[in-house]
Order: C-alpha cells, then sequence, then structure tokens
C-alpha cells in the first residue's frame, strides 16, 4: 500500500453537517460546542440522519418556534460521551414533560435503537 492510500484511510472523512442545522435563516438547531460536534459525529455519522428525523418529530410535538440544542456531553467518571438533544419549550413543566413522554411513546422509544443508545432527548431549561 502506498503512503498516499495508508494516510486517507487513516483519517476519517469530514462530516458536512446538513444545511437547515446551520443556515441562519431556517436554523432549527443550537449547537453548542460546533468543533466538538463535528468531531463525535465524524465517529458516529450513522447518528445524523437520526438527528434530523428526531427534530422534526420535536417540531410536530413542541411546535417551529421551539429551541432545540445539540450537545455533546462528557461523562469524566467513566470518559465515555453522549449526544443530548435538547428541547427547550415555553410551556409548565409538568405539560412540557408530558408532551415529552408522548413523543416519547409515539416515536423515540421505537427510534432510539437506531442510535446505538448513544443518543439522549429531554427537556432543557437554563
Amino acid at each position: 500500500m502506498s503512503t498516499l492510500q495508508t494516510s486517507v484511510a487513516d483519517y476519517p472523512r469530514p462530516v458536512l453537517l446538513p444545511e437547515d442545522w446551520t443556515n441562519g435563516k431556517t436554523r432549527r438547531l443550537e449547537l453548542r460546542e460546533p468543533e466538538v460536534l463535528k468531531e463525535y459525529l465524524e465517529e458516529n455519522s450513522f447518528l445524523i440522519p437520526l438527528i434530523s428525523e428526531a427534530s422534526a418529530k420535536l417540531v410536530e410535538y413542541f411546535g417551529a418556534e421551539t429551541p432545540q440544542v445539540l450537545q455533546v456531553v462528557y461523562h469524566p467518571d467513566d470518559g465515555s460521551c453522549e449526544l443530548f438533544l435538547y428541547v427547550k419549550p415555553d410551556l409548565p413543566v409538568l405539560e412540557a414533560i408530558a408532551t415529552l413522554d408522548r413523543f416519547d411513546e409515539d416515536w423515540w422509544l421505537d427510534a432510539m435503537d437506531r442510535s446505538n443508545f448513544q443518543m439522549v432527548i429531554k427537556i432543557g431549561y437554563e
């Protein structure tokens, strides 16, 4: 194998995030620490279509104006990382929880397997 072939094989292809994630006019997702996120998705690119699908489903349950945040969370206790998709509804807490429960029952619990349990969807309040 040539040096060129070896060096190309040693580096993953860069991830191109879907335009609707990053386009300022239609941006549906706030990307926290985008460089960390891109690196994580280079290693877990199978999550990209699921993120897009989950984000669209969240719009069905919470509305298009509800902010969503995508963030890689590092767990220092075991050194692992997980991808979190937070939905930040402007709803009373109990109503938001009930809506997320419906989302989980109707769609996420079946779709979660496709994430290899590396993605979590939660309500986020700051």
